[in-house]
Formats: C-alpha cells, sequence, structure tokens
C-alpha cells in the first residue's frame, strides 16, 4: 500500500511539470529592459561623407557657384547698360546731324548787327582783366576776323566776331550759347585767350 501511493505520488509530479502552464512553459508578457548605448568620443564631431565630399566642401562649391552666378548678371547689366548708352549716344548724335544745316555751322541771324563801336567796347571789357596787350590783341585779330561783325559767317564753319569753328566754340563756357552773340563770342574769344593764349586764330 505504502508501494502504491509513493507511486502516485511520483505520477502525480511527473503530470504536473510536463503541464503547459508551467514555469518553464509560462509565456513571458514582461517587457525587456531598456538598453543604453554610449556614442565613442571619436564619433561625435565626425562629418557624414556624402559622395566623398564633407558638408564644408559642398558649401564652399555652392558658394562658389553663387558668386560665379552674381558677376555673370552683373557683367551682363553691365553690358547691358553700356549698349543702351551707346545706342542712345548714336541716336543722339544722328539726330543732331539731321538738325544741323550744311556746312556743320548754324546760319547768321537776319537781324541787323551791332555797330562796329559797340564791338569794340565788349572786347575792351571782356579782356581788361587780363591787361592791355589781351585788349590790343582782341581789338586787332577780331577787326582782321570779322571786321567787328557778330553776324560773321563762313560756309566752312568759322562764324561770329572771332570766327569761332562750332566745336571750339562749343568747349568754352559759352559754348550752349548761339555763336553769332555778340557777348557770348567776345567773352568766349577772352577765355580761350587767357587759357590756351590766342595762336588758334589765324589773324594775329
Amino acid at each position: 500500500m505504502a508501494q502504491i501511493a509513493k507511486v502516485f505520488s511520483l505520477v502525480f509530479v511527473l503530470g504536473v511539470s510536463l503541464l503547459p502552464f508551467g514555469n518553464n512553459l509560462l509565456p513571458k508578457n514582461h517587457p525587456a529592459p531598456a538598453r543604453s548605448f554610449a556614442v565613442a568620443p571619436s564619433l561625435i564631431n565626425h562629418q557624414i561623407r556624402l559622395d566623398g565630399l564633407t558638408p564644408d566642401a559642398w558649401s564652399a562649391i555652392q558658394a562658389a557657384e553663387d558668386a560665379a552666378q552674381a558677376k555673370a548678371a552683373a557683367e551682363a547689366a553691365a553690358a547691358a547698360l553700356a549698349a543702351e548708352q551707346a545706342r542712345a549716344a548714336a541716336e543722339a548724335k544722328a539726330a543732331a546731324a539731321a538738325a544741323a544745316p550744311r556746312g556743320g555751322a548754324a546760319q547768321p541771324p537776319a537781324a541787323a548787327r551791332p555797330s562796329a563801336g559797340y564791338v569794340q567796347d565788349l572786347i575792351r571789357q571782356a579782356f581788361a582783366p587780363q591787361g592791355p596787350v589781351a585788349v590790343e590783341w582782341g581789338l586787332r585779330v577780331a577787326a582782321c576776323e570779322s571786321g567787328y561783325n557778330p553776324n560773321a559767317f563762313n560756309p566752312g564753319g568759322p562764324s561770329g566776331v572771332f570766327q569761332f569753328m562750332p566745336g571750339t566754340f562749343g568747349g568754352t563756357p559759352y559754348g550752349s550759347q548761339n555763336i553769332f552773340d555778340a557777348v557770348a563770342n567776345v567773352n568766349a574769344a577772352a577765355w580761350y585767350y587767357q587759357r590756351y593764349g590766342g595762336g588758334a586764330w589765324a589773324c594775329k
């Protein structure tokens, strides 16, 4: 009887250990503990390479490309501005040539000429600051060039009391005025004489 009881107990224990709800077969529902990872110091400042270039290299390439594009845009703008200025200058020159009378000089006015005495007084007044020699020179040259006639005109271009060429007269401070105006012509001659001397005139 005792032996039967021992066998029964052994079978019971063995059966319980084989059941599906045994300790070794129970499902593990507990989450795995979190793991912490340490970054190696050598990787902290590591720069990722793209196609063999570092981000700094890519930034340098992009900056160079931006600079080249900006330079090209500036050069294109400058070329366009220069072309526009050249076009405007050509149009202005063509308009001036079309408006200019034949011979390249303005025509004398139809009004009566001032008296010789009036012109001589203008010359004395304009040349006086340069001394009596300059005054004498002005009176002599004006008499030779035009006979003190502000309306004197040469088809080749020389005009006025001192027979200025239009380009020469235009380079004086009085160039924007009428070359046949006695006051402007005489004052331009005095200015030119003081600045360059009398070598530009044929009459001495």
